[in-house]
C-alpha cells in the first residue's frame, strides 16, 4: 500500500479513502452513501469517521456488531 499512495500522492492526490480487505458490495454501498452526504466542509477523515459511526451504530440496532464491513475502511492524507 505504501508504493500505491506514495503514486498517488506525488500525482496530486492529497486525500485517498482505502479499504484493507474486501468487502462486500452492499455495506461499500451504505459506507459511501453516508460518507458522501456528510458535509463537504470538513476534513475527509472527519467525514470517514461519522459515516463509520453511524453505519456501526446501524448495525448495533440490529444487533451486528461487527465491524467487519464499516472497519475496513482508512483515509490516507488530509
Amino acid at each position: 500500500m505504501l508504493g500505491l499512495r506514495w503514486a498517488f500522492t506525488v500525482a496530486g492526490v492529497k486525500s485517498m479513502v482505502m479499504s484493507l480487505w474486501k468487502v462486500p458490495d452492499e455495506g461499500t454501498r451504505q459506507l459511501m452513501e453516508a460518507f458522501y452526504k456528510a458535509d463537504p466542509a470538513l476534513p475527509v477523515s472527519v467525514r470517514m469517521r461519522r459515516a463509520q459511526l453511524k453505519i456501526m451504530r446501524a448495525l448495533r440496532r440490529e444487533g451486528d456488531p461487527d465491524p467487519w464491513t464499516w472497519g475496513a475502511f482508512i483515509v490516507s492524507g488530509r
